[in-house]
């Protein structure tokens, strides 16, 4: 895992699977704690994102939305996939 402890498990914890590039061969399944929902968004409520890219934490994210008094930052999972296969 990149950059973090494995996550334990509980009976919260969920695999989101994902298709980088909207590839159908190419699969990745991201390990998290808990899923609360899946949102639907629309393009127009992204705005820049409001972390610091400079501040070396992730350098791939893509925006933010705020909802319901929330900010959500979007990763590019493209980006992370790139820094996954760096890493190998």
């Amino acid at each position: 895992m990149i950059g973090a402890e494995l996550v334990n498990r509980t009976k919260d914890t969920s695999i989101i699977v994902i298709s980088p590039n909207n590839q159908v061969e190419s699969y990745i399944g991201l390990v998290v704690d808990m899923v609360n929902e899946v949102i639907p968004i629309n393009p127009s409520q992204i705005t820049p994102s409001i972390i610091d890219q400079n501040l070396g934490m992730v350098d791939s994210f893509d925006g933010t939305i705020r909802l319901n008094e929330q900010f959500i930052n979007l990763v590019n999972i493209d980006a992370l996939v790139q820094k996954i296969e760096d890493v190998k």
